[in-house]
């Protein structure tokens, strides 16, 4: 089929199989037979060679059933397609002409198989679970269920999973979590479970999406909190503050590194646009500002684009099956862990190559009049 030619099957029973190009001229024929003491089937004659016989748009083998395992995944990806686009994407690719109706039922059929696929993924949530306590112990997964009942059984609501690896890592990293518009559902109720968040000493940046600081404030009323300046300036074009001027006016502002260069910027925006001041008084510069950062996070990141990045590479895991889709985030995780692993092999020092030669351009600021030694945990001013 997908070379366009049209078969024809003369014999087809429990013994034997012949097949033939339907173009009489064309001497393309395959003939199986059954063996006798075995369940398989052996090809005795092949010709494989198409002679005579032109492309054919018209392919009765390309029905419904097979065109729905042909495109299986593709209407998986486009679950929005739509009878109309999908005749149009398989005639163009295949070069086939099916109907409208057949096309339709197509789609019925590998989406009535998919759906049907994550029906057996949800029953299997459990048996994966126990997978994970043999092979993975030490990681911690959490299974929500609904209220809403369905054929007396509690449906399935959101499920949250942290590998011991990444546990055993964040013990390592800077105290601060980006979170994006796609994590929104999963930090009601009690799903964020952090417990002592005043000792942690937390800080999320976020766009401030509707429903996350009241989420927040219930489940971690003590953590920082820092608005991503990209949304920031997405709402200050919505309030008409707009222009390179505005825009330049309130970089120089977030990226203030003292209370002196801030409050110096903000003068400078009030005489640009004094309403467009007005509007960024009335937001604590704690939130976005480096200059009233918290300390604590060792981190002066302005914008969430790390945690954006990373839902664009888990695209493909979001439109498979539940477990599908968390054995896909965990092959990506476990590969950017080995990867990182790899890269630090090739340290000299306590410390990655990157912040040494930061350590370097300050020593050569300061003129030799002061420096910094690298120990095993800390940098130490010793100058």
């Amino acid at each position: 089929m997908n070379k366009g030619k049209k078969i024809l099957y003369v014999k087809n029973d429990k013994v034997r199989c012949i097949v033939e190009c339907n173009e009489t001229e064309c001497p393309w024929r395959i003939i199986l037979r059954k063996q006798a003491l075995e369940k398989d089937w052996r090809i005795t004659t092949i010709n494989d060679k198409h002679d005579g016989c032109c492309w054919n748009n018209t392919n009765y083998m390309a029905n419904s059933t097979t065109n729905a395992k042909r495109w299986k995944n593709e209407v998986a990806s486009n679950s929005n397609w739509t009878a109309a686009e999908f005749l149009k994407k398989v005639s163009t690719t295949d070069r086939i002409s099916i109907s409208r109706r057949k096309s339709w039922r197509a789609m019925r059929k590998a989406r009535a198989s998919i759906y049907g696929e994550e029906e057996k993924c949800f029953s299997k949530l459990w048996s994966y679970c126990l997978e994970i306590d043999r092979t993975n112990p030490g990681s911690t997964y959490h299974v929500k269920l609904g209220d809403k009942l369905d054929d007396g059984n509690k449906r399935f609501k959101r499920f949250y999973m942290c590998w011991k690896a990444c546990k055993l890592g964040y013990k390592y990293c800077r105290s601060i979590i980006g979170v994006d518009g796609c994590h929104l559902e999963g930090l009601h109720g009690t799903d964020l479970a952090i417990n002592h968040a005043d000792d942690l000493e937390l800080t999320f940046i976020s766009d401030k999406q509707k429903g996350l600081l009241p989420a927040f404030e219930f489940v971690l009323p003590a953590v920082t909190h820092r608005f991503c300046v990209r949304h920031l300036h997405g709402n200050m074009k919505l309030a008409d503050f707009t222009g390179k001027t505005i825009k330049d006016g309130l970089w120089d502002v977030v990226r203030a590194t003292t209370v002196q260069t801030f409050t110096a910027a903000m003068k400078k925006m009030k005489t640009i646009d004094s309403k467009a001041y007005e509007w960024l008084v009335d937001k604590h510069p704690s939130e976005w500002s480096r200059s009233h950062f918290s300390t604590t996070a060792h981190c002066d990141i302005l914008v969430n684009n790390i945690c954006e990045c990373y839902n664009s590479v888990i695209l493909d895991a979001r439109e498979k099956p539940l477990i599908s889709c968390l054995e896909t985030l965990r092959k990506k995780i476990m590969h950017r862990l080995y990867q990182c692993r790899k890269q630090a092999w090739k340290w000299t020092d306590p410390i990655c190559p990157r912040i040494i030669k930061k350590i370097a351009q300050y020593e050569k600021l300061a003129g030799g009049i002061q420096s910094y030694r690298v120990m095993t945990t800390c940098l130490r001013h010793v100058g």
